[in-house]
């Protein structure tokens, strides 16, 4: 069904800029951001896709999600005012669970994508806070496709990927919120977020 299609392309991402400074485009060009986001949506296909066992995907799509989105800015931005009181120690462990939740949570939606296509469309500046790209998620089903667009940052003169939004809504916004609800539920309390989505 497409509204599961949809759910599960909401997964993708996390993270929002909306209450945090934002990260700034630097020199990065178009073709640059154009041509990272389909290396990096071809590459994910291909891990969905493919016949290798979840454990080996997991790994695979872990080291995607390491190498070509902007991970540590997205963790930071997920967890909203709470970071600017962590410790250094608290930080480390927070960003290594965050990166173990997102892989975790995505990979039981991978069989929803098998089969599927991303066909990769114009990208344009938007401003200082990146690039903005289209594609267009193609289902393998014949399902209507769906409209989605990639902010692309320059990370230390490489472009990484910053947000995702799914015709029009921000999954980075709405992953901000998820961690913003299990905080108010604990009483703001870091550690209960960091033990949550370590579980």
């Amino acid at each position: 069904m497409i509204c599961t299609r949809r759910h599960a392309l909401s997964m993708f991402s996390a993270a929002a800029a909306v209450l945090a400074a934002p990260l700034r485009a630097n020199a990065l060009d178009t073709a640059a951001a154009r041509e990272h986001v389909a290396i990096f949506a071809r590459r994910l296909i291909e891990i969905v896709s493919g016949d290798d066992d979840i454990a080996a995907k997991q790994a695979a799509f872990k080291a995607l999600l390491t190498e070509g989105a902007a991970v540590r800015q997205i963790a930071r931005t997920a967890i909203g005012r709470p970071w600017r009181g962590m410790s250094p120690e608290q930080r480390e462990r927070y960003q290594a669970a965050f990166v173990g939740y997102m892989t975790a949570t995505y990979s039981k939606r991978f069989d929803d994508f098998r089969g599927d296509t991303i066909s990769i469309g114009r990208a344009g500046d938007v401003d200082e806070s990146g690039v903005i790209v289209d594609s267009l998620l193609v289902s393998g089903g014949g399902a209507k496709p769906i409209e989605v667009q990639w902010r692309v940052v320059e990370i230390k003169g490489a472009p990484k990927i910053f947000d995702v939004y799914v015709e029009g809504v921000s999954l980075l916004v709405t992953q901000r919120s998820e961690f913003s609800s299990i905080l108010q539920r604990n009483g703001d309390d870091v550690e209960a977020l960091i033990k949550q989505i370590s579980s």
